[in-house]
C-alpha cells in the first residue's frame, strides 16, 4: 500500500517561517531608517527656511532701515534740500516693525510662534529700546542742533553690531544643525550598509537552505517509493496473519470468558475480605485493651510495627502514622533496657505465650503498671496485648491508705473521748484553782513576797493549761478558733522557744508576698513547736533546723486530699539521723515513738490539728540525712486581724450580769470576780433558771446588761439553746458564751449562732473584765 504526504510538520513550518524573517525584519528596518532620513532631512530643512532665515531676514531689515533713518536724519541736518523729515521717520518706524518680528518666528525647540526664547527676545527688546534712543535723541537734536552728534552715533553703532552678532549666531545655528544632520547621515548611511549585507547573507544562507532541502525532499521520494514497494509485499504477509489473528481471537474470547468467571469469583472473596478486615479493624480499634502486632526481623533481634491499635496509641500517645513500618528499637529507643523487650525475644524463640506485668518508674518513683500478654502468631508475627492497671493499682493503693488513715482516724477519736471527757473535767477543776490564784495575785503589790509565790502557781497553771489545750486537740470534732493570722512571727517564736537551751539554730526563709492563713494562733503555735521540738531530737548533738514559709496556687488533685485554691506551705528540715522507710507512715500514728522518753503525742498532735484546719501534712526522709516534714494550710480570704493589746489589767466597771453554770465552784468564782470588778452579779444553775431569772429582770425594769452562758449543762439546756429562747424574751440580749470543751462549732464561731464573744475556761479576770468592757462601751 504506498504512503501518502502527510501535512508538513509544525517545527517545519516554524523553521521556514524563521528563516523568511531573517531576511524580511532587515529589508523592512532598512526601509524605515531610509524613511526616518529623508523625514529627518525635510524637518531641518523647515527648521532653517522657516524659523532662522526669517529671523535673519528681519535682523537685517531693522538694521538697514536704521541704517537709511541715519544717513537721511545726518543729511536733513546738513542741509540737504532732497532729504525731509518724512523719509526719517518711517525707516525708524520700520526698524522698529522688523525689530517686533524677531519674537514671532519660532525657533528650533520652541513649541509657540508667540513665546520669546532667551537669546531672540533679548535682541528683540535691545533694538527696540535702541530705536526708540534714536527717535528720543533725533527729537533733541532737532530742537537743538548743537547738540553732539556722538550719542547718536554710538546708538546706531551698538544697534548695527547687535544686529551683526544676532545673523552671526543665525549662521553658527545652521552651521550646527547641519553638522548634526552630517553625523546622522553618515550613521544612517553606515546602518544602511550593515543592514544590506546583512540582508544579501542572509538572503544567500535562505537560497542555499531552500536548495539543500529541495535535495533532502527529493531522496526521501525515492525512499518513499522503495518503502512502497516494501509496503505492498508487507500487506500480504498482514493478510495471511490476520487470517491468524481471527483465530487466536476465538481462542482469547473464550479465555477471556473463563477469566471473566474466575474475576467474578475473585471479587467476591475480596469482598468478603474487605467485610473480614471492616470487622477485625472495627474489633481492634474499639476493644479498650492495647494491641499491637509485630514482624520479626534480624532473626528475633529487633521487630517491625505492622499494626498499633487506638487504645495503644491513647496508651503510648503516639499516632499509628509514626511507628507503623518502624522498628521498635528505632519508635522506643531505650527498648532494650526494658524487660518487655527480652519478652518479645524469649516468646519468639520459644512459641510460649508469657505474662509479664510491669511497673513504670520516674524520678525512682512508680507512676503507672502495665499487665502485658506476650503471643506468637502462626504466621511467626508477634502480638502484644497489654493493658493499663495504673488506676485499679492507684485504687487499691488509695484503698489500703484510705483503711490506714481509718485506722489512724478511729485511734485518734479513741484517744480524743478519752482526752476530751479528761480535759472537760480537769478544766473545771482547774478554773476555781486559776481563778481564785488570779484575784488573790491582783490583791498584792508586785513587791509583796507571796505574790512571788502566786506568781510561781499562775506559771505553773499555765503548763498545765497548756496539757489541758494539748488534750484537747485530740477531742473529736474541737474545732480551732480560726482566723487570719501572720504565720512569721507565730513561727519564729513558737521555733525559738522549741530550740531553747539547745545548741540547735533555726534558719529562716520567708517569701516576701506571703497571704496571711486561715488558722487557730494557739494550735499553729502548738504545732510548730512540736515539730520544731522534734526535729531539735533528731540532732543530739547540734544542727540547723531550716524553716520556710511560701504560698502556693494548688490544683485540683495536685496534693490528695486539698482542694483547689491558696495555701501557705511551711517546711521544717533538718539535718539529723532521718526516719526509716519502714516507719515514715506511722510517725503520725498515737503513741507512736522511737525515743525512749518519748511520749508518742508530738506528731500525733500535730497531724489533728493540720487536718482540724483542712490541711495536710507530708514528710520526706533519708536514713542519715534528715528529714523535712511539709505542711499546707489554706490562705485566708480576709485581712488580718487586729492585734489585742496585752496588758493584763482587770478595768472595772458596772452593769447587771447573769452567769449561768452548773459547776458550783465556777458559779461562785465568776460572781467574785465580776463583784470585785464593780458588776451586779446573779448566777443560774441551767437553762431553765436562767430564763425566769431574765424575764423576772425584766418585768421588774432591771434587765441584765449581759449573759455568760456556759455552753454544754448534762442533762439540760445547754448555752446555745437557752440563747435561742432568750431572744424570744429580748431580741437584744448580749450574751457571751463560756466553755472548757466542746465537739460544737459555737466556740469557733460565736458570732454566727448569735453571741457577742466567748469565754474559754480557765478564764483569768482580766481577759473576762476585757470582754465585758468591751460589749458594754
Amino acid at each position: 500500500m504506498p504512503m501518502k504526504k502527510g501535512p508538513e510538520p509544525r517545527t517545519a513550518r516554524r523553521q521556514r517561517l524563521t528563516r523568511a524573517s531573517r531576511i524580511y525584519v532587515p529589508a523592512a528596518l532598512l526601509g524605515l531608517f531610509v524613511a526616518g532620513f529623508v523625514a529627518y532631512s525635510l524637518h531641518i530643512e523647515s527648521t532653517i527656511t522657516r524659523t532662522l532665515l526669517p529671523i535673519e531676514h528681519a535682523a537685517l531689515n531693522a538694521k538697514y532701515e536704521a541704517i537709511r533713518a541715519h544717513l537721511a536724519f545726518e543729511e536733513y541736518l546738513a542741509g540737504d534740500p532732497d532729504q525731509t523729515l518724512d523719509s526719517l521717520w518711517p525707516c525708524l518706524d520700520s526698524a522698529e516693525t522688523h525689530a517686533g518680528r524677531l519674537c514671532m518666528h519660532q525657533v528650533l525647540g520652541v513649541k509657540k510662534p508667540d513665546t520669546c526664547t532667551t537669546g531672540i527676545c533679548s535682541y528683540s527688546n535691545t533694538f527696540s529700546i535702541i530705536i526708540l534712543s534714536i527717535k528720543d535723541l533725533s527729537q533733541k537734536r532737532l530742537s537743538d542742533r548743537s547738540l553732539s552728534d556722538a550719542s547718536y552715533d554710538s546708538l546706531f553703532t551698538e544697534l548695527i553690531l547687535r544686529a551683526d552678532s544676532l545673523t552671526a549666531e543665525i549662521h553658527a545655528t545652521i552651521d550646527e544643525k547641519i553638522s548634526a544632520f552630517h553625523k546622522i547621515q553618515i550613521v544612517l548611511f553606515v546602518l544602511c550598509v550593515v543592514l544590506f549585507i546583512y540582508v544579501l547573507v542572509t538572503s544567500i544562507r535562505f537560497v542555499s537552505a531552500r536548495t539543500a532541502m529541495l535535495n533532502l525532499l527529493f531522496d526521501a521520494n525515492r525512499k518513499l517509493d522503495s518503502t512502497n514497494q516494501q509496503l505492498t509485499a508487507s500487506e500480504q504477509q498482514l493478510k495471511a496473519s490476520n487470517q491468524q489473528l481471527t483465530a487466536n481471537e476465538q481462542q482469547l474470547r473464550a479465555a477471556n470468558q473463563q477469566l471473566q468467571a474466575t474475576e467474578q469469583q475473585l471479587r467476591a472473596a475480596n469482598q468478603q475480605m474487605v467485610l473480614s478486615e471492616g470487622r477485625y479493624r472495627m474489633l481492634i480499634d474499639t476493644m479498650q485493651t492495647a494491641v499491637a502486632v509485630y514482624e520479626v526481623v534480624d532473626n528475633g533481634d529487633d521487630f517491625i510495627f505492622k499494626e498499633f491499635n487506638k487504645a495503644a496509641q491513647a496508651m503510648e500517645q503516639m499516632p499509628r502514622e509514626q511507628v507503623l513500618g518502624k522498628r521498635v528499637t528505632e519508635a522506643f529507643p531505650g527498648v532494650r533496657d526494658f524487660g518487655i523487650f527480652a519478652v518479645f525475644q524469649r516468646v519468639y524463640r520459644t512459641g510460649a505465650p508469657e505474662h509479664f506485668p510491669v511497673g513504670q518508674y520516674m524520678d525512682d518513683r512508680i507512676v503507672g503498671w502495665r499487665d502485658n500478654y506476650v503471643y506468637k502468631l502462626a504466621s511467626g508475627e508477634i502480638v502484644a496485648v497489654y493493658t493499663d492497671e495504673t488506676k485499679i493499682k492507684q485504687a487499691e493503693e488509695e484503698r489500703k491508705r484510705l483503711e490506714y488513715e481509718m485506722q489512724k482516724s478511729q485511734k485518734l477519736d479513741s484517744l480524743g473521748i478519752l482526752a476530751g471527757g479528761i480535759a472537760h473535767d480537769f478544766n473545771n477543776m482547774l478554773s476555781g484553782l486559776f481563778g481564785y490564784i488570779d484575784m488573790a495575785r491582783n490583791l498584792l503589790s508586785a513587791d509583796e513576797k507571796p505574790a512571788h509565790y502566786l506568781d510561781r502557781a499562775m506559771g505553773a497553771f499555765n503548763r498545765v493549761k497548756d496539757l489541758t489545750n494539748q488534750l484537747l486537740t485530740f477531742a473529736k470534732g474541737g474545732s480551732p478558733a480560726k482566723k487570719p493570722v501572720d504565720l512569721q512571727p507565730l513561727i519564729r517564736d513558737a521555733a525559738e522557744l522549741a530550740i531553747s537551751g539547745s545548741s540547735c539554730v533555726c534558719k529562716y526563709t520567708f517569701a516576701q508576698q506571703q497571704l496571711p492563713c486561715e488558722a487557730d494562733p494557739g494550735q499553729i503555735s502548738q504545732l510548730i513547736s512540736n515539730i520544731v521540738l522534734n526535729a531539735r531530737q533528731a540532732m543530739p548533738g547540734s544542727g540547723t533546723i531550716r524553716i520556710g514559709v511560701e504560698t502556693l496556687v494548688l490544683g485540683a488533685g495536685q496534693i490528695p486530699p486539698l482542694a483547689p485554691g491558696n495555701y501557705a506551705r511551711i517546711t521544717i528540715a533538718d539535718t539529723g539521723v532521718g526516719i526509716p522507710r519502714e516507719m515514715a507512715g506511722k510517725i503520725f500514728d498515737p503513741f507512736f515513738t522511737t525515743k525512749q522518753q518519748g511520749s508518742g503525742l508530738g506528731l500525733a498532735i500535730s497531724y489533728s490539728i493540720v487536718k482540724k484546719h483542712f490541711g495536710t501534712i507530708t514528710v520526706e526522709s533519708e536514713p542519715g540525712k534528715g528529714s523535712a516534714i511539709s505542711i499546707y494550710l489554706p490562705a485566708a480570704t480576709g485581712p488580718l486581724a487586729a492585734e489585742e493589746n496585752a496588758a493584763d489589767i482587770a478595768p472595772h466597771g458596772t452593769g447587771r450580769i447573769l452567769i449561768m453554770d452548773d459547776e458550783p465552784i465556777l458559779r461562785n468564782l465568776a460572781t467574785d470576780m465580776l463583784s470585785n470588778l464593780g458588776y451586779n452579779v446573779s448566777v443560774a444553775m441551767h437553762g431553765e433558771e436562767t430564763l425566769r431569772s431574765y424575764k423576772a429582770a425584766m418585768e421588774a425594769g432591771k434587765k441584765f446588761d449581759v449573759v455568760i452562758l456556759d455552753l454544754t449543762i448534762p442533762n439540760g439546756m445547754g448555752g446555745k439553746e437557752t440563747l435561742e429562747q432568750l431572744k424570744n424574751i429580748d431580741p437584744q440580749v448580749r450574751a457571751i458564751v463560756s466553755s472548757g470543751y466542746s465537739n460544737d462549732p459555737v466556740l469557733a464561731h460565736p458570732g454566727q449562732f448569735g453571741f457577742a464573744g466567748m469565754a474559754a475556761k480557765p478564764y483569768r479576770s482580766s481577759d473576762l473584765a476585757k470582754l465585758l468592757k468591751k460589749l458594754l462601751a
